[in-house]
C-alpha cells in the first residue's frame, strides 16, 4: 500500500470514508479490523456508519491496523478564512498558579496517604477513615 495515493481529508464525514477506503485497499474484512484493534465485534461498522463516534481510543488503534500515520497540513484557503487572529497576551497567561482540580486531589490523596504510611478506606466520595497511631479517625473532605 506503499504507492497508494494520499488521501486528504478535511471534514468528519472524509476522514471515515478515507479509512474505509484505506481497509479496502488492504483487503481486510471488519472483523480483522476489530480484532486487530482490539474493538468489540462490530465496532468499526458501527463507527463507518455513524452510530458510534471515532475517538482518541480508536484512532489510534485504527491507524496502526490500517498502517496509516496521521500528518497535520496548514490549509492557506482556511488561514485566509480566519483573517486576523487576536495573539495571546503572555501577561495573561497564569503559570506558576497553586490552583489544582478536585480531580486531581481524589487522584493523588491514596498515593500521599501511602506514602505517608497511612492505611485508609474510603466510606463515601467525601469521607475517609484513616488508621492512624492505632486509632479510627473518619475525615470529611470539604471542597
Amino acid at each position: 500500500m506503499t504507492d497508494a495515493p494520499q488521501i486528504r481529508v478535511s471534514t468528519y464525514g472524509e476522514l471515515i470514508e478515507g479509512l474505509k477506503r484505506c481497509k479496502e485497499m488492504l483487503g481486510l474484512s471488519d472483523w480483522t479490523v476489530d480484532d486487530r484493534a482490539g474493538f468489540c465485534a462490530g465496532h468499526f461498522s458501527k463507527i463507518v456508519t455513524g452510530e458510534r463516534g471515532l475517538g482518541a481510543t480508536t484512532l489510534l488503534p485504527l491507524l496502526d491496523v490500517l498502517a496509516l500515520d496521521l500528518v497535520l497540513v496548514p490549509s492557506a484557503e482556511k488561514l485566509a478564512r480566519l483573517g486576523e487572529i487576536e495573539k495571546r497576551r503572555s501577561t495573561h497567561v497564569r503559570t506558576n498558579h497553586p490552583r489544582i482540580g478536585k480531580g486531581q486531589v481524589e487522584r493523588a490523596r491514596p498515593h500521599v496517604l501511602r506514602a505517608l504510611g497511612i492505611t485508609y478506606f474510603c466510606v463515601n466520595v467525601t469521607q475517609y477513615c484513616v488508621v492512624w497511631g492505632g486509632c479510627v479517625v473518619c475525615v470529611r473532605i470539604l471542597y
